[in-house]
């Protein structure tokens, strides 16, 4: 039999809570209650989840502003689940502050205080904010941590620090790097605080921001500043001195210079103090020395001294070399005087570049004396001015002049040489050049050196007096092989080119050394090459062929036939050779007959005028007339009646021709640029037959190669298809329309007369008729068109009825048909419009036909 497992108490009981003040304020609660995971309607709950919105025991009681912070299974089996709620703390600044002292000052209180704030609202607040109860201390730390223990789930821990700003200033005493005793005040101060101004005992004074919130002003002063001293031993004058350094006023003034003051400044290193620096000197004031420096004048002694500004130097002498002034300062200068105790003359040998012994003397002469006469044996003498009381005189002498040989191997001709060069009185003439065919004296001159001597040079050579070599020579046919000798001629001598060893000497040049020789440069060519070249014709895109080579004039001259000389330039070089460029026509006439160029264009065109009928109207003109006059008259015993009419009644008909002509086209038609070429040989034309059978065949075949073509003819003209064409003939003539029209009058007459009287009875009556007939014809030209066959037809626009028997006059139209144009409609195709022939080169003419197409659409 199991036994019954028994579980401890739970604490708290399920379904009720126990509550706990975590704070000193009332209001804050935290609940802990222990709820059944077993229950069918248990389930988990987010964190957060408040209070009220969750069933609870019945005793519970509601907690609106409570959420859960916290939830764990407390027992093992996992039937209990332990649950914690709290709410929002209130109130909190009213206890959760704690107290330090800012550098131990009561005076200066520091609070921290501590916040449990929900982590999903918390938001850090401005430094410098002050604190809640204590304004007078302001916010300058803030921290956030986590809460460890249960309620982490939802709340944080902040810190913030709140101090009495500003803090205390903390005195602090040290030694600066000058000795001064400083006093350090250390102070917390609000940000943006300045630092002290600077004053002449302030030596600093800073403001560093440690935190937003807060900076530290720290401000050093002293009582007063130290003299400091420099002691310094230098050599020279016034080389012992005093330094001292001082801490002044900006406005303080420098030491006036003296005999002993040597400097003193004043260096502003703020707005409120400077340093100021005075050197002094303990001498010394005089100082000698010697020196022997070698030479004339070389032993010396040297007095240097301190003397007030304004002393003069010493007056220059035979043993006073210098006397110096140089100005130190507004109050004194250095004065340097220089002694010589000798020597005053020296002597001395040494052999120059020609090895020549020479004797050199330097000795102190007074001023403006003259140097020694010069002479062949004097190579120089010289004064050279030392100061306003001495100079230097130098001369030079040779015992005997030396005279030089010498030697010279070098390329060229006459390049074997000796020469001799000698120092001679002056004026002196150079020896005569000479040549005896093998050699002789080239070249001798006479260099003057002074008024009293010059160097003569002279050369002689002994050869070599030919030579000969191979080169390539830049020509009209490019580099070819040459031969070129140049040699030593005599003066006289003519250039032997002619008309047998012209066409081969490309040089021959004499030109004159001296009046005893002369040196000769003949340069030869073997052989002329023959060069094969091209000229590329960027127009057409072919290369021309051509050969070039050097020949004689004769080759040209008086051909036996002109034709000789075709497809052939000859360009004249000099007298006895020309440069023959000859092309090779075969290439040429290959490359030309290849070429045909088609190029889409437009082509102005004006079509004939087209007639589409005729018509002849006619228009009736009609009229009938009336007139009659009655006469009575009575008298004492007779009486009289006559009667008398006439009418006249006409019919005209009048008429003209309609012609109803449709305009030809005018306007651009695609079209063709055709260019090519033709060989004329034996005089054949280039006429517009042989262009369309060049052209069609173009078109047919894709080149110009015609069938049956004769030995000896050229290209002949075959039957091709008709591709291209001529342009059409249009056979026009004058054609005339004759139209007969007219018109006809009627003219009737009547008269009656009676009379009654005592004597009898008389009647009398007469009646007339007559006919006018007018005929018109006019001749109408009929416009230059084309058509076909044209029936004319006749078309009256009224009509007359012949109520007075007139009849209807003459009418007719002459021809009454047209006889069709030939052609009667122009024909479509493409036509040959133009054809310019143009003189090429090398027997070819040039063709640039131009091509139209006419379609239905503009017939």
């Amino acid at each position: 039999m199991q036994p019954i497992k028994t579980t401890n108490a739970m604490n708290p009981a399920p379904a009720k809570g126990i509550q706990s003040l975590p704070t000193p304020v009332i209001d804050d609660v935290i609940i802990t209650e222990t709820v059944n995971a077993w229950k069918g309607d248990y389930q988990k709950l987010e964190y957060g989840t408040m209070w009220d919105s969750v069933p609870h025991g019945s005793q519970q009681g509601s907690f609106p502003e409570h959420k859960l912070v916290f939830q764990q299974t407390s027992s093992e089996d996992g039937q209990w689940v332990k649950r914690i709620w709290a709410n929002d703390r209130v109130n909190q600044d009213s206890y959760n502050y704690a107290i330090k002292y800012s550098a131990g000052s009561q005076a200066h209180p520091i609070y921290i205080r501590t916040y449990v704030i929900p982590r999903e609202t918390y938001s850090p607040i401005p430094d410098g904010t002050p604190d809640p109860l204590f304004p007078s201390a302001l916010l300058v730390d803030e921290e956030a941590t986590r809460i460890e223990g249960e309620l982490d789930s939802k709340y944080i821990t902040v810190t913030r620090v709140y101090e009495t700003i500003p803090g205390p200033a903390i005195p602090t005493r040290r030694y600066n790097e000058r000795g001064d005793l400083e006093t350090v005040l250390v102070q917390t101060v609000p940000p943006n605080t300045p630092p002290d101004p600077d004053g002449l005992l302030v030596t600093s004074s800073q403001v560093e921001q440690v935190e937003t919130g807060k900076s530290v002003k720290t401000t050093s002063t002293v009582p007063d500043h130290s003299l400091l001293q420099i002691k310094e031993k230098k050599e020279g004058l016034l080389g012992e001195t005093i330094t001292t350094d001082d801490i002044v006023a900006p406005s303080t003034e420098p030491d006036a210079l003296s005999e002993f003051v040597i400097a003193s400044v004043v260096q502003q290193t703020s707005a409120t103090k400077a340093v100021k620096r005075t050197t002094t000197s303990t001498g010394p004031k005089s100082l000698t020395g010697a020196e022997n420096k070698g030479g004339l004048l070389g032993n010396v002694n040297v007095v240097e001294s301190i003397v007030p500004t304004g002393t003069t130097p010493d007056n220059l002498s035979q043993t006073i070399v210098s006397s110096t002034i140089t100005s130190i300062d507004s109050a004194k200068s250095k004065k340097t005087t220089v002694t010589s105790i000798g020597p005053t003359t020296l002597s001395g040998r040494r052999i120059n570049q020609r090895g020549e012994i020479e004797t050199v003397n330097e000795s102190i002469v007074p001023a403006n004396s003259s140097p020694d006469q010069d002479s062949v044996n004097t190579i120089s003498s010289e004064i050279e001015p030392i100061d306003v009381a001495k100079s230097k005189k130098t001369t030079i002498t040779v015992p005997a002049r030396a005279i030089l040989f010498g030697g010279k191997a070098s390329s060229g001709l006459l390049g074997r040489t000796s020469v001799t060069d000698s120092i001679v009185a002056y004026p002196a003439s150079p020896d005569s050049l000479t040549w005896t065919g093998n050699g002789g004296i080239i070249e001798s001159s006479v260099e003057p050196i002074s008024a009293t001597k010059a160097r003569k040079t002279t050369t002689q050579s002994s050869g070599p007096i030919k030579l000969t070599s191979n080169t390539l020579i830049e020509s009209q046919l490019g580099l070819v092989k040459a031969s070129v000798q140049k040699s030593i001629v005599d003066p006289n001598t003519e250039p032997t080119s002619n008309a047998n060893t012209g066409l081969n000497v490309v040089k021959d040049s004499i030109n004159s050394l001296d009046q005893t020789k002369s040196e000769r440069e003949l340069v030869k060519v073997d052989e002329w090459p023959e060069n094969v070249s091209v000229d590329y014709d960027e127009q057409l895109g072919i290369g021309i062929y051509y050969t070039e080579t050097i020949v004689k004039p004769s080759d040209y001259i008086n051909p036996n036939y002109w034709t000789d000389l075709s497809n052939t330039d000859y360009k004249a070089i000099d007298q006895w050779k020309s440069l023959k460029k000859e092309i090779d026509i075969d290439k040429v006439s290959q490359a030309l007959l290849s070429q045909y160029y088609k190029i889409p264009t437009q082509v102005k065109i004006k079509l004939p005028d087209k007639l589409k009928s005729v018509i002849c109207y006619l228009a009736n003109s009609y009229g009938a007339g009336t007139d009659f006059n009655i006469t009575q008259g009575a008298n004492t015993g007779s009486y009289n009646i006559s009667n008398s009419g006439s009418s006249r009644s006409s019919w005209s008909i009048g008429g003209d021709i309609y012609f109803d002509i449709e305009n030809g086209f005018d306007g651009d038609v695609a079209g063709f640029r055709h260019i090519f070429f033709i060989q004329m040989k034996e005089g054949r034309i280039a006429s517009n037959n042989i262009i369309l059978s060049i052209l069609n065949n173009f078109a047919q075949f894709g080149s110009r190669d015609i069938i049956n073509r004769p030995p000896g003819s050229g290209e002949s003209v075959v039957e091709l298809t008709s591709t291209y064409q001529n342009w059409p003939y249009i056979k026009t003539k004058t054609e005339n329309i004759v139209l007969i029209t007219g018109g006809r009058s009627l003219s009737n007459s009547n008269s009656k007369s009676q009379s009654a009287g005592i004597n009898g009875f008389a009647s009398s009556q007469g009646q007339g008729k007559s006919f006018d007939v007018n005929v018109n014809a006019n001749s109408i030209l009929v416009p230059q068109t084309i058509h076909p066959a044209i029936t004319i037809s006749v078309r009256e626009v009224n009509s007359a009825s012949d109520s007075k028997g007139v009849g209807r006059p003459t009418t007719s139209v002459n021809p009454t048909t047209l006889a069709a144009t030939t052609p009667s409609i122009f024909p479509t195709g493409q036509f040959l419009m133009s054809a310019d022939v143009e003189l090429y080169k090398w027997g070819f003419v040039k063709i640039t036909a131009i091509t139209a197409t006419i379609t239905t659409s503009q017939i």
